[in-house]
């Protein structure tokens, strides 16, 4: 198959006595130039019907040298791919035909998609509701289930603000460290966790705190 090699700003005419007129690989844009068919542009992939048209003026306008490697012939070459292909304008989907598998936490329902909800609920065990000043407990086990999360909520009845760590051990929940609530019944402080872990909470204050809260999950 021919190959060219055009200079910034270069015309090259090039004899097509062929039908079609193939451009194989290309590391540029060019024009293609003649009285029947006007300017087209020139780009890989494209094959051209060349009717009458025993030449074509081939243009690099650009500021760069472009080689081009093309192909003349009198039938339709169409291209098959070889492993992976890039795909440079957007790509529509009008329909599947084989049916494909989906691994998530949805699932389709009348062509709409449907999330999974938790469809169960366990509060804060009593003993766990009252957290003394200075511990650190163990409010809820890890526990490995779907849209598993934890409600933890901050109601102390005292008119001073409470405050609180929370964390998923004893190690990375003290003083210093883990998530910090500050809040009481008047202006209760929330925080809702996704996670399958155990949940701790550490009271660095010097009075008692009051929780609330539970943990949803789907089973």
């Amino acid at each position: 198959m021919p190959k060219i090699t055009l200079q910034p700003n270069e015309e090259r005419l090039v004899q097509t006595g062929g039908l079609f007129l193939s451009i194989i690989d290309a590391d540029g844009t060019f024009k293609l130039v003649n009285p029947k068919t006007g300017v087209v542009s020139g780009s890989v992939g494209r094959q051209y019907r060349l009717e009458d048209i025993n030449d074509m003026l081939f243009v690099n306008d650009s500021a760069s040298e472009i080689n081009i490697e093309y192909e003349v012939a009198n039938i339709i070459i169409t291209s098959v791919g070889k492993g992976s292909v890039t795909v440079t304008n957007e790509v529509v989907v009008s329909r599947i035909v084989e049916a494909i598998q989906v691994d998530a936490t949805s699932t389709v329902e009348d062509g709409k998609m449907a999330k999974n909800v938790a469809n169960n609920f366990s509060p804060l065990a009593l003993v766990k509701t009252s957290i003394a000043a200075g511990a650190t407990v163990e409010i809820l086990a890890a526990r490995a289930a779907l849209n598993r999360t934890a409600i933890i909520q901050l109601i102390t009845d005292s008119v001073d603000m409470a405050e609180i760590r929370i964390g998923s051990s004893a190690l990375n929940t003290t003083a210093t460290v883990g998530i910090f609530l500050q809040g009481n019944k008047d202006a209760p402080s929330a925080y809702e966790w996704e996670t399958e872990t155990a949940i701790f909470v550490h009271n660095p204050t010097a009075t008692a705190i009051t929780l609330a809260g539970g943990e949803t999950w789907r089973a």
